[in-house]
């Protein structure tokens, strides 16, 4: 998918690691404002308070923007990398040793749903490709910088609580996740089942016609939806399970442990991180101080779940 260095594909890699590091910074400089915001509203400071609106929403103009382009590049990337694997695919398939042909004379299920590999399997390929770099390389950038942001901000011990909890709450994720990657195999290939019998229908339907075998026919499609149906259904179920401890653990028991974690300069002012009690001194900068943190460590949230991928 990528063949040297110097592809279309790596520019197209490497143009999509630079927006999402930029929205690792935006999302810094958010947290920084929101807590500007706050401090200059409870400080009674309107001038200043409608200039931080101001530098919000314009900085929202940008982020929206950079979150769009990451969308783009990520289905160029998608796009380049079925590109390239279609042609390889149709090298191997269509060439003078006639695969093609082969294929479609052998015994057994080695020859059907060819079709679908090369057009419905291969696209989703290609986009879950493209997603894995976003989903793995974003949270990596975010560990790093976020991190030592909370480490300035909060101290050591915040700190060494938070990986403790990145550790904790990916090892419960994995370990209650079901096999939804051969769950979802599975699926495909009874997809494919299903679609292969319409195409057993459309290419046979003269002889289906002649002998009237549209009920016999009708059997079959129906008994091969059941199936996948059921199927489906049951993947629903064990997602339902699943997304609700998902929810739970990192909306709900890390918001808890947010506050937990944000409140440590407030009652350990030792351990609150480089500016100690000095910061606290001055009205409004504890506002400050807590909110531009506490929207640093809501961001971090993906961090976990990224493990889990």
């Amino acid at each position: 998918m990528i063949p040297r260095w110097n592809s279309k594909e790596t520019g197209l890699l490497l143009s999509h690691g630079v927006f999402l590091m930029l929205r690792t910074y935006l999302s810094l400089v958010v947290a920084r404002l929101d807590g500007e915001i706050v401090r200059d509203l409870v400080a009674g400071k309107g001038r200043a308070f409608i200039w931080g609106i101001i530098k919000w929403c314009s900085i929202g103009t940008f982020a929206s923007y950079t979150n769009a382009m990451i969308k783009f590049l990520k289905s160029k990337v998608s796009i380049a990398f079925r590109t390239r694997l279609t042609r390889y695919v149709h090298d191997l398939y269509l060439n003078d040793n006639m695969n093609y042909y082969k294929l479609g004379n052998l015994d057994g299920a080695i020859g059907q749903g060819v079709d679908q590999f090369i057009t419905q399997d291969l696209t989703l390929f290609c986009s879950a490709v493209a997603s894995l770099y976003s989903s793995l390389g974003k949270p990596l950038v975010d560990l790093i910088v976020f991190n030592y942001q909370l480490y300035r901000s909060l101290g050591p011990l915040a700190l060494t609580g938070i990986l403790s909890g990145y550790i904790g709450t990916a090892s419960l994720l994995r370990g209650h996740s079901p096999p939804f990657g051969k769950l979802k195999a599975v699926e495909g290939k009874k997809e494919g089942d299903f679609r292969s019998l319409h195409s057993r229908l459309l290419a046979n339907a003269e002889e289906i016609a002649f002998y009237g075998g549209a009920d016999i026919e009708r059997v079959f499609l129906s008994k091969s939806f059941a199936n996948l149906q059921r199927w489906m259904e049951g993947i629903y179920k064990l997602k339902i399970r699943y997304n609700m401890f998902e929810d739970m653990l990192l909306k709900y028991s890390w918001s808890a442990f947010g506050y937990l974690i944000t409140s440590l300069p407030i009652f350990l002012p030792a351990w609150g991180g480089a500016g100690g009690i000095l910061e606290m001194a001055t009205p409004g900068a504890g506002i400050n101080r807590e909110r531009g943190p506490s929207r640093i460590y809501r961001s971090s949230l993906d961090i976990p779940r990224a493990y889990t991928h």
